[in-house]
């Protein structure tokens, strides 16, 4: 049935229009009435044909909300398999607890973006890539650089004549390999820094000013986009990090000054020229260290701020609020793979912080979609630890629509969905060893009551100074408790997350979350 699928991408105000529209011309229906029906007649008949399709269009909503909901975990280590490698492997690799896998073209070279060279059709594997069978990884991703050993050549336009036509066939690559997108790396590596494109000096452009480089950036930014839409036109461009960095590098210096200045105006030029269904996401590389439940809560407010402040034009600084996020989850820096990552916590709690950074990646990440960054992991080698296998899976399974008692396996952390009254508890989230709370003990229980709408909780040990909901990710309201109770009237949640955000006195916080997708 194609009416189905392609409902699923509807908006919810595109579905209400078009059932006002079905409403209002019900009579001009092409429903089969019988002989000389009357005017009335027609008219119920079509009122009951038209009420069986508002059902299966509020069908298509409930539906398309739901399936939104299901996390996905996509891994990007140092192991990042090659097109070849995945041909060998994949029927094998179906055991795994990731939806998708961040992949090169060739193993040896991870296509750069802005490379002035036009590649043969021979490094796209378009063949190997047209008779891949993914099995379950639904969301694989092509890793692209944003840079090059001569840089962005933003006003060379022969240049720009060869990173189009490369992108034009990376576009061909991902129509023929189905895949979900692009994840675009702009860090620069070389160290000649004269040839980094994001940064703006007169040694670099001595005849133009900061603001006609901008001008310039932006054009090829959206020449760029165009490109990449030449064959798929509903993908994702997933950038490890978009105004980030930018924001505090601004601290200490003008924007022309950042090491990222001239992403912004890349970035604005994307958004210009992407199609409808082409969906930009943030990657919050600072995510990584994030180590309390309220910096991934106010993540996403953060991140569209700072974006929709730096854009240029109007429209521009619209269409940024539409950019979604993607939590990143470090392995190597919570688990201390390297002695500089190292914190002081016993490996128990090393692998607590990374459980629940996991689970509020998961319900903080806009785009429905994690990114698991790894250096010492050898997973597609098939060397990956029993622990984190289970932490993966337990911690997607139990965001999942219609899974239920996935929390009672002993120590889990993450709430189970209930039907009419959900009961959970809210943890402590201290990263400090020398502390007498810890990750993962008690500090509150609450029972939300979908029916009155009321969410009662109860302090365990002490009385926070501060207690914050958040609904989808949006915060809804903030109280200052009193006491050891405390009842909240909650009138418009209904159905998504809720989080529950305790702050104390000592700067601890506790948390907790609960799905409810009915």
């Amino acid at each position: 049935m194609v009416i189905f699928p392609d409902l699923i991408n509807f908006s919810k105000n595109e579905l209400r229009r078009l059932i006002k529209a079905l409403y209002m011309h019900r009579r001009s229906i092409p429903f089969h009435f019988p002989q000389n029906s009357s005017n009335r007649v027609k008219d119920n008949i079509g009122k009951r044909s038209l009420a069986k399709m508002i059902l299966i269009f509020l069908f298509c909503i409930t539906y398309r909300n739901t399936y939104a909901q299901k996390p996905t975990i996509i891994c990007f280590g140092w192991d990042y398999p090659d097109v070849g490698q995945i041909s060998k492997r994949i029927d094998s690799m179906q055991n795994t607890p990731f939806d998708g896998i961040c992949f090169s073209l060739q193993k040896k070279s991870i296509m750069e973006a802005f490379d002035t060279q036009v590649k043969a059709d021979s490094y796209f594997e378009y063949d190997k890539l047209r008779s891949l069978k993914w099995g379950k990884y639904t969301d694989n991703f092509i890793i692209l650089r944003g840079y090059s050993k001569t840089g962005g050549n933003w006003f060379d336009d022969t240049a720009w004549f060869a990173i189009a036509s490369n992108m034009r066939s990376l576009s061909k690559s991902m129509f023929t390999g189905k895949l979900k997108g692009i994840l675009f790396d702009p860090e620069y590596y070389y160290q000649d820094t004269f040839y980094n494109p994001w940064t703006y000096s007169k040694t670099q452009y001595p005849n133009s000013t900061f603001e006609e480089v901008q001008d310039q950036v932006r054009q090829r930014g959206t020449q760029f986009i165009t490109a990449l839409q030449k064959y798929a036109i509903d993908f994702s461009f997933l950038s490890i990090w978009i105004t980030s960095l930018i924001v505090e590098d601004k601290i200490h210096g003008p924007l022309e000054g950042t090491r990222h200045a001239l992403l912004l105006p890349f970035v604005e030029g994307i958004l210009l020229g992407k199609k409808p269904k082409v969906k930009i996401i943030d990657g919050n590389e600072f995510g990584y260290w994030y180590s309390k439940p309220s910096q991934f809560l106010g993540s996403a407010d953060y991140l569209e701020k700072n974006t929709v402040e730096l854009m240029r034009s109007a429209k521009a600084k619209q269409l940024a609020t539409s950019i979604e996020t993607s939590q990143p989850i470090f392995y190597d820096g919570i688990l201390a793979r390297h002695p500089s990552f190292e914190r002081g916590f016993e490996n128990p709690d090393k692998w607590k912080w990374l459980e629940e950074n996991l689970k509020y990646a998961i319900a903080t990440s806009t785009s429905n979609i994690v990114w698991f960054y790894y250096q010492q992991l050898n997973w597609w080698g098939d060397q990956v630890n029993d622990t984190l296998i289970n932490i993966l899976q337990n911690c997607k399974q139990s965001f999942i629509p219609g899974t239920k008692n996935m929390a009672n396996a002993p120590n889990r952390l993450i709430q189970p969905k209930c039907d009419n009254v959900n009961k959970g508890t809210g943890y402590y989230y201290l990263n400090n060893p020398k502390k007498p709370m810890k990750t993962g003990d008690a500090a509150f229980t609450y029972s939300w009551d979908r029916k009155k709408k009321l969410l009662k909780l109860k302090y365990t040990n002490k009385i926070p100074a501060s207690v914050s909901v958040f609904v989808n990710n949006a915060l809804s309201l903030s109280i200052n408790p009193s006491s050891s109770e405390d009842t909240i009237m909650l009138k418009k949640f209904t159905r998504g997350r809720m989080a529950i955000l305790a702050k104390y006195k000592d700067n601890s916080e506790a948390a907790g979350l609960q799905s409810y997708n009915q």
